[in-house]
């Protein structure tokens, strides 16, 4: 073995990423010790074409395309692939190589890898993340217009469209607050029950009790607008209108349906109001959205009960896989 290449195979053993060499007929001739480590095999396995024994079969085809291309052109080329480890862990290397030469002759290639697999799926979640919040502003400017357009449509006079309108925005505000604080992918009921309550709170008129659930984003969203809704109704007409008026926001466990599916049962029952003269003649804009689309876009179904003793209303909360 020539000094040169005993010097440079020492130097590679030692250097801190996985380095191998390919010969003009782009079979590999050399790996050093970090790539042996990583794959668990011999230098012999690896030898000529072996290493892509290892390389995942749905990266396998466009790995060997990128490096017969760029060596056929003999330009310098960086892929990515997965490589199974000598645990059977299939991670992501970054592998970038380049032609070299001796005597002013091609005399093959010089790669080195790196590990990028956490790095990868930190971008990959990123990704992930600005589609979600992407389609989150598209739906949240959707329910803005379609929350100005009812509004208007029940608005008599501009000074009542103010009050309304902003009520609404500040509760979309709320459960979008109660989303961000758990990174957009959802959010426990609780949180949403409160955020949504919170400027009714204060009197002591409310009771809030129920098991740890979590909810999606969009399921958050519309719960957070339908309790807005509710709480303003009693605030003008129900229990929240007078000092002895109660509200108790109540839920439990999980239950299964007929057909298998699981629900979470939330009930808003209002007391100590004024008397309920019944289902009114006129559907507000509230009752229009508590009844029409929240439902659809909670995934489950709100029913209205107009009580005599006070407004009462029934929401299914689909309950995620696995999880009470």
């Amino acid at each position: 073995m020539p000094d040169g290449d005993a010097r440079f195979r020492v130097l590679a053993d030692n250097a801190p990423v996985m380095v191998w060499r390919a010969d003009p007929g782009k079979a590999c001739d050399f790996f050093n010790k970090p790539w042996l480590d990583f794959t668990g095999r011999s230098l012999e396995e690896e030898m000529g074409f072996g290493w892509a024994e290892g390389v995942h079969p749905e990266d396998l085809d466009r790995c060997i395309a990128i490096y017969t291309d760029a060596f056929d052109a003999r330009r310098d080329f960086s892929m990515q692939y997965r490589l199974r480890r000598h645990d059977g862990v299939y991670r992501w290397l970054l592998d970038n190589g380049r032609p070299y030469q001796v005597d002013g002759h091609f005399a093959g290639y010089f790669g080195s890898c790196i590990d990028v697999t956490e790095m990868k799926q930190a971008l990959d979640q990123q990704d992930a993340l600005v589609a979600e919040l992407t389609h989150r502003i598209r739906n949240t400017l959707a329910v803005v217009v379609a929350m100005a357009d009812q509004t208007r449509r029940h608005s008599p006079a501009l000074e009542e469209f103010h009050p309304r309108f902003l009520g609404r925005l500040h509760a979309l505000s709320r459960a979008h607050d109660a989303l961000f604080r758990q990174g957009w992918i959802g959010t426990s009921l609780e949180l949403v029950v409160r955020e949504a309550l919170a400027p009714h709170m204060e009197p002591g008129q409310i009771a809030i009790a129920g098991p740890p659930v979590q909810l999606p984003a969009g399921g958050a969203v519309a719960l957070g607008i339908a309790l807005h809704e509710l709480a303003t109704n009693a605030l003008k007409h129900g229990a929240l209108s007078t000092p002895a008026g109660q509200v108790r926001i109540a839920w439990g466990e999980a239950e299964a349906d007929a057909a298998g599916r699981r629900w979470h049962l939330l009930r808003w029952e209002e007391s100590g109001g004024p008397p309920v003269p019944g289902r009114p003649s006129r559907r507000g804009m509230g009752t229009r959205l508590l009844e029409g689309g929240l439902g659809a876009q909670i995934g489950g179904t709100v029913d209205l009960d107009f009580a005599p003793a006070g407004l009462r209303c029934a929401m299914r909360l689909p309950a995620p896989q696995g999880l009470a």
